[in-house]
Order: C-alpha cells, then sequence, then structure tokens
C-alpha cells in the first residue's frame, strides 16, 4: 500500500477534517477573485472547485459513504461536483442538487484550469466570488459541523449562520456560522477584508 493511500483512507470517514480544509481554500480562492488581478482568476477558479469537493466530500460522509477509491456501496470518490451532489441527493433528498446543478457545472469546468492548456480564461471573472460564496453556504448546511457550530434542526442540513457587514460597501453576506473562526473574512462584492469583529451573530 502506498502512502498516498494510507494517508487517504486516514480521512475517509473524517468529515471535519474535509470541511475545516474547505473553509481556508474557500477563502483563499475569494480572496484571489477580488485581488483585480487576471491571472489570480485561474488559480482562484482551481481553488474554488477544490473547496466545493471538499465540502461535498464532508457532506457525504455525514450521510455515510467513505471517501476511497475502493468500490463498494459506501465508497465515493473523484473530482466532479455534479456527480458527488448527485450522490449527495441520493442519500439526502433535501439537498437541492437540481437548483445547484448550473452553478457547480461552472465550477467544474474550472478543475481543468490546473492543466496549462486550459489557460484560455474564458467565462471566469470576479463575479464567480459570489456564485462560490452562495454554493459554500448551501452546501455548507449539509457538511460536517465545524467547532462550536450549531447543528440544524430544521431537518434540511447543516449549521447556524452569521451575517458579515462589510465596511467598505456595507454588504451584509450571511455565511456559515463555522466562519466566525476566521480572523479575515473577503467581501464577496468588493474584495475588502472583514475582521473577525465586524462579524454579526
Amino acid at each position: 500500500m502506498s502512502k498516498s493511500t494510507k494517508e487517504s483512507d486516514e480521512f475517509a470517514n473524517d468529515g471535519l477534517i474535509w470541511r475545516e480544509y474547505a473553509q481556508v481554500t474557500y477563502s483563499v480562492a475569494i480572496q484571489l477573485f477580488k485581488s483585480r488581478q487576471p491571472l489570480h482568476l485561474f488559480p482562484a477558479g482551481v481553488l474554488g472547485h477544490h473547496a466545493l469537493e471538499q465540502l461535498l466530500k464532508s457532506a457525504l460522509i455525514e450521510v455515510g459513504y467513505t471517501i476511497t477509491s475502493e468500490e463498494h456501496k459506501d465508497s465515493v470518490w473523484g473530482h466532479n461536483l455534479v456527480a458527488l451532489g448527485l450522490k449527495l441527493a441520493d442519500r439526502d433528498t433535501s439537498f437541492p442538487i437540481e437548483d445547484l446543478r448550473l452553478q457547480l457545472s461552472i465550477f467544474d469546468s474550472y478543475f481543468y484550469l490546473r492543466s496549462p492548456g486550459y489557460l484560455k480564461g474564458e467565462g471566469i471573472g470576479e463575479e464567480e466570488a459570489e456564485t462560490l460564496t452562495s454554493l459554500i453556504q448551501e452546501i455548507g448546511r449539509f457538511a460536517t459541523p465545524l467547532p462550536g457550530e450549531e447543528p440544524d434542526d430544521s431537518g434540511d442540513g447543516g449549521g447556524s449562520g452569521i451575517d458579515v457587514i462589510c465596511p467598505t460597501c456595507g454588504t451584509r453576506t450571511s455565511v456559515p456560522g463555522g466562519f466566525a473562526a476566521i480572523e479575515l473574512f473577503v467581501c464577496p462584492r468588493c474584495g475588502t477584508g472583514v475582521e473577525s469583529d465586524g462579524m454579526v451573530q
């Protein structure tokens, strides 16, 4: 067994580690989307896709899947966001895959930006930061709760939210409660960094 396989198995059923990594990856992707540097859009798209993949895998663990390439009825593997979302909807019918399918497919196309031959930048811009934030909010309701995040009692996934108020443009963004752990949140509209004391419960 290779080292990579052993490392994969270690986190195969750890929804929290997938959720935590998704949170960090998302935060970096947003900063790159809002940097106003055109070449930053390529890694922003790749990281946005990766954050969504990590968050979906956290949610899949919550409904009994194991993240492994070994084939059995409870295994899930791969990078396709729509396919992962469909797997989640199979076990949790409240997951709105049909509402999210188009947005997920957009970020699926950014997966290929990691390869030099695909660096064309067609159809990717700063506005994708808002799309990414919307997806993170929705999928986060179904993922493993972060420490200090209250499970949702509504029966449709996830934890409580907080409002982040941007001091520059005044935009109020609702994000999963676990994001309070981030010391700096980036406004999806204007790119301003919001310190943790600007977050309102």
